[in-house]
């Protein structure tokens, strides 16, 4: 049972410099992995850097010792390696994911970290990034990380989103880029697969996702949709539900969040602070907020709006009308969260 106590434990043996943690992880064993980064603001010439670093505590909260040491030694932020993800492997070792923000590729690093005289040193690193097809010359690209899980045998699903720009070199001609990739990495630490035709699930870049009981995603965002009423194309809020099926973007079913393209609360169409989750009975809850930065638009509140993804392409799978859940006060109302209580309510 973890020890609650009135006097902060601290979890890291080095005090010479500033700790800030990257994130953590309970291993198989109980004990809490803890990565975190020791700063040096002298660093480079002033512009400071970091080393990375790991410890671990067991699950009374206590520190376990000579569990503290540097995965990483002291880089400056420009090419530092900061982790957001982490698993553990079958083996016991760790891999660390960094690839969250616009990047040219995700990073991976993997360490050793069962005890004895190889703890924390690093087994292997690598990058996911995208390659041009012969015949075409990449421009830019961004590649990130938009989410993970791990199955039972121990190997992991990598979500993994494309933006760019490639120009097709006989003819000149540019070509944009913008898809959603399941990649896989094997339960000893190898990615399996390439951003591709063949792991393409979604032919769009959105940047909110949630992976579903089931292993399908649902997926939130900004799109431009024929509206019939008006007779044009206009932009709202979707909710979209991906099979996964690699190569393919079929088996989607989804609802604009708008009416006639209007979005509530929000007048250009654009959503901020999304939160996706899977309820108990399958729905999917969906929440944002809007934000504009400017006087006249600011505090239209937040919204929910609850999606059953078992209804039929084409079918509404709004289950009830999309609500406000703050008052329209004067000022800006974000930096919310969203749980689901035990009774089936939320609390925002």
């Amino acid at each position: 049972m973890l020890t609650i106590s009135s006097t902060p434990v601290q979890i890291n043996s080095t005090s010479t410099d500033e700790e800030v943690p990257f994130a953590a992880l309970t291993l198989a064993s109980g004990n809490i992995l803890e990565i975190y980064a020791s700063l040096d603001p002298a660093f480079d010439g002033g512009n400071g850097g970091f080393s990375l670093r790991a410890t671990q505590i067991d699950s009374d909260g206590v520190p376990v010792s000579g569990s503290d040491v540097e995965l990483l030694a002291m880089t400056g932020f420009a090419t530092g390696f900061f982790p957001d993800q982490l698993f553990e492997l079958p083996d016991g070792r760790i891999v660390m994911f960094a690839g969250m923000g616009d990047s040219g590729q995700i990073d991976y690093v993997t360490f050793d970290m069962n005890a004895g005289p190889t703890y924390g040193d690093q087994t292997s690193s690598g990058s996911i990034t995208y390659a041009a097809p012969s015949g075409y010359t990449l421009d830019w690209v961004d590649v990130d990380l938009q989410g993970s899980s791990q199955n039972p045998d121990g190997s992991i699903n990598l979500l993994v989103s494309l933006q760019g720009q490639q120009t097709e070199t006989s003819s000149g001609n540019t070509e944009q880029l913008y898809s959603t990739h399941e990649l896989h990495m094997s339960a000893t630490g190898i990615v399996t697969d390439a951003i591709d035709d063949t792991t393409m699930i979604f032919d769009e870049k959105w940047d909110a996702w949630l992976e579903l009981s089931n292993g399908t995603y649902a997926t939130f965002g900004s799109a431009y949709y024929y509206d019939p009423v008006s007779a044009s194309y206009v932009q709202g809020l979707q909710m979209k539900f991906v099979d996964g099926s690699q190569g393919t973007s079929s088996g989607l079913y989804w609802s604009h969040l708008i009416d006639n393209g209007a979005v509530p609360g929000n007048p250009d169409g654009q959503a901020d602070g999304v939160r996706l989750i899977e309820l108990a009975n399958g729905n999917v809850l969906a929440s944002w907020y809007f934000d504009s930065y400017d006087d006249e638009n600011d505090g239209d509140g937040i919204f929910f709006t609850i999606l059953d993804p078992s209804q039929e392409s084409g079918e509404s799978i709004v289950v009830p009308t999309t609500a406000v859940v703050t008052s329209a006060t004067p000022g800006i109302e974000f930096q919310y969260d969203v749980i689901v209580l035990s009774n089936g309510t939320f609390l925002f």
